[in-house]
């Protein structure tokens, strides 16, 4: 029993004794019931789990060549949001020019806490969330890494949520009825696509592109009661005073307006079609009109603001002349712009 004790000693010496040596030179062979385990570099701490292949981007101290190397670059759908609205973050995992895209996961952390892991597609992973609380958020997007490349953490990104209530227009939604549209609410870097079954929620000061489609906007007043309207064929911008919404023309030239006499061009630089069920008031650049449960246009030319009433009754107000008009179905009125005054010879 002493002699087989010592020989089992000397086996195990021995090859102990190879397994550095083949160490030192880079590579490491552990044969294992007719297995064997290749690692592409000494790894301290590693342990052998089992199979054919240990992925050296998973092991505990294991570093990928700098060829390996990953970058994670993480986006913010809005930013600022309102709590409640759907943000989407999207995480882009680059590798080296000329090589395969990364596989793998990305796991999205609120903080230190995970909020959602999705696979990469193409190198991109996406997640969309309606649940972050109102406040400040640091999110990064971490990538687990795959056999080839090495894993990597994006910049930290700060996605501040606002809340509803005070300062901001609480309640209020823009959903697609028909076309294309887009908004874009305060501090945003661009315009976000309004999907077509999506039910957005929209702060006060939001822009709205609804020159391809029709958006209704729906706002809950204190006391609980909705009101409703439908805008198409331009871009505006929401605000609010009390139960009194105004919808403010945005975009377009003058540039192209000339400077002449009173009555030289109507060419339209923008305009708004509205259907509205509540109190809203439409803003050009020379009027303003209220409304209550009416079927208007607005269109600022060069000219001056021209309202048409289609439905209803509509108050103009004309900002030149300091004065209401009543406009009723089947009319318009011009507020004529201000001309500049021409100096004659001293």
């Amino acid at each position: 029993m002493s002699r087989l004790r010592g020989s089992l000693l000397s086996f195990r010496a021995v090859n102990a004794s190879r397994f550095r040596r083949r160490a030192a030179c880079g590579l490491m062979v552990a044969a294992l019931s007719g297995s064997a385990v290749v690692l592409s570099s000494p790894i301290p701490g590693a342990a052998y789990t089992g199979g054919t292949s240990v992925d050296a981007a998973r092991v505990p101290g294991a570093r990928a060549s700098e060829g390996n190397a990953t970058t994670t670059r993480l986006t913010s759908s809005a930013n600022s949001s309102v709590f409640g609205q759907v943000v989407t973050f999207t995480a882009t995992v680059a590798a080296p020019v000329d090589h395969p895209k990364p596989t793998g996961s990305v796991t999205f952390v609120d903080g230190t806490v995970d909020i959602g892991a999705v696979e990469l597609s193409d190198g991109v992973a996406s997640f969309s969330s309606s649940f972050l609380s109102e406040g400040t958020h640091t999110i990064t997007a971490r990538y687990s890494g795959d056999a080839i490349y090495a894993p990597s953490a994006s910049p930290a990104l700060t996605q501040t949520v606002m809340k509803t209530g005070a300062g901001v227009l609480g309640g209020m939604d823009a959903r697609l009825v028909n076309g294309s549209a887009l908004t874009k609410i305060p501090g945003a870097e661009g315009f976000e696509e309004l999907g077509a079954d999506e039910v957005r929620q929209i702060p006060e000061g939001s822009l709205v592109d609804a020159t391809r489609g029709i958006v209704r906007i729906t706002v809950t007043l204190p006391d609980g009661a909705l009101q409703s309207a439908e805008f198409s064929l331009g871009v505006f911008q929401v605000l609010r005073s009390r139960s009194l919404i105004t919808i403010t023309l945005i975009g377009g030239s003058f540039a192209e307006c000339d400077n002449g006499q009173p009555g030289t061009s109507d060419t339209v630089i923008r305009q708004l079609s509205a259907n509205a069920t509540g109190r809203f008031r439409t803003r050009g650049r020379h009027s303003s009109a209220t409304v209550r449960g009416t079927v208007w246009s607005v269109s600022d030319r060069c000219d001056g603001t021209l309202t048409s009433v289609r439905e209803g009754t509509v108050a103009v107000r004309d900002f030149r002349k300091r004065k209401t008009v009543v406009v009723s179905a089947g009319e318009s009125y011009l507020a004529r712009r201000r001309l500049a005054t021409r100096r004659g010879p001293r």
